[in-house]
């Protein structure tokens, strides 16, 4: 079994979650920044699980034009996917994993899940900062969930 994780990050958190991931991945595994996968040819590949974080609501740009871009090809393999999502409502969790993807991948995919999130202050712009402080965080936290990430790659692996 052949996996390639597509993944976009902007302040690192997401790498970090798919580092962990791969670890408890069995499978042969590759590992591509949705900015470098211009090259990657899908068919080589049993398994495609595709990340990233949620600002604003939405997914992160890149990896949404990547998606729909080969949607009809990702469409014809095993997928998985999750989302950093920096919300404790695991009613909005579910909401903004659902949004995230084209509905009829989401409805294809094996296993979706939100990884947790992490804020890393001295990452952050201040327009980000100011934003946290607002909904009461006031320092750098991590709250990836290795439990969680763990399941996910149990389950993808089936």
């Amino acid at each position: 079994m052949k996996t390639v994780i597509i993944y976009a990050t902007k302040h690192g958190s997401t790498e970090k979650a798919v580092q962990l991931l791969k670890e408890q991945l069995s499978s042969e595994v590759e590992i591509v920044n949705v900015k470098n996968a211009r090259g990657v040819d899908l068919e080589e590949f049993d398994q495609v699980i595709l990340g990233g974080p949620i600002y604003m609501g939405r997914l992160h740009k890149k990896l949404l034009a990547y998606v729909y871009n080969h949607l009809e090809t990702l469409l014809q393999k095993r997928i998985g996917l999750f989302i950093c999502a920096g919300v404790e409502d695991l009613f909005v969790q579910e909401e903004e994993l659902e949004e995230a993807f084209p509905y009829e991948l989401y409805v294809h995919a094996v296993v979706k899940e939100v990884f947790g999130y992490e804020f890393d202050f001295r990452k952050l712009s201040a327009f980000e900062k100011m934003t946290l402080r607002a909904r009461g965080i006031e320092e750098s936290v991590s709250k990836l969930s290795s439990p969680v990430i763990k399941q996910f790659a149990h389950t993808i692996e089936g």
